[in-house]
């Protein structure tokens, strides 16, 4: 069972982002619509979660063994199990991809202000801790 039966009733209501990523056990993490679902390689649920109010444009990346995950305000890192590591308050309600470049990860969130989206460039180390592109 998913956590968005009832919730995706038309084919428009599927717009938005849709990640799947095999980590290195070999378990697959599915990240979607603000479901995130961790299976073993034989499709066995391990773990599931749903984000209320997230949007559906949020990222999932792969880091080996591990995984982060944006939601609404957050950057969360979870095992491979499904297991909450760490997460980072940011603030951001959109954040469309997320690149990995040797021990950091980049991204632009979307912020509302008002009418308006504003963006954030960030990055932070593997651990989410923030690294400043100032210098």
């Amino acid at each position: 069972d998913s956590s968005l039966n009832g919730l995706v009733n038309t084919s428009d209501q599927l717009n938005g982002s849709f990640h799947l990523e095999k980590l290195s056990n070999g378990n697959l993490v599915m990240y979607s619509m603000g479901e995130l679902r961790v299976t073993d390689a034989g499709g066995n649920t391990l773990f599931s979660q749903f984000f209320e109010d997230t949007s559906n444009n949020q990222a999932l990346a792969g880091l080996g063994d591990r995984f982060v995950v944006s939601t609404r305000d957050y950057l969360k890192k979870y095992s491979s199990s499904g297991s909450l590591i760490t997460e980072l308050k940011f603030g951001g309600q959109y954040m469309p991809e997320i690149l990995r470049d040797g021990d950091s990860l980049f991204f632009i969130a979307g912020y509302e202000d008002g009418e308006l989206i504003k963006t954030f460039y960030g990055s932070t180390d593997l651990d989410l801790n923030l690294i400043s592109l100032q210098e």
